[in-house]
């Protein structure tokens, strides 16, 4: 991971200044931080119940509840 020497305390252009140190694969690397980072302020947050709840929704249903499921719309 690359350093780069910053000031305690950074306006814009400072943090432009460090950025500007960067290769390029850093750089792309940074801005595709700085996208998640953007959205993440977008995005509404769940809570973590919210958030278990959605991933076992998106789980779908078991090999025999779909077998059961279809043998009994038959």
């Amino acid at each position: 991971m690359p350093t780069i020497k910053i000031q305690a305390q950074l306006s814009k252009e400072d943090l432009l200044e460090a950025v500007e140190q960067l290769s390029l694969s850093e750089l792309e690397g940074f801005f595709q931080d700085i996208i998640a980072l953007t959205a993440k302020h977008h995005a509404p947050s769940l809570s973590k119940d919210e958030t278990e709840l959605l991933l076992k929704i998106n789980q779908g249903l078991s090999q025999d509840n779909r077998e059961h499921l279809t043998y009994a719309s038959e």
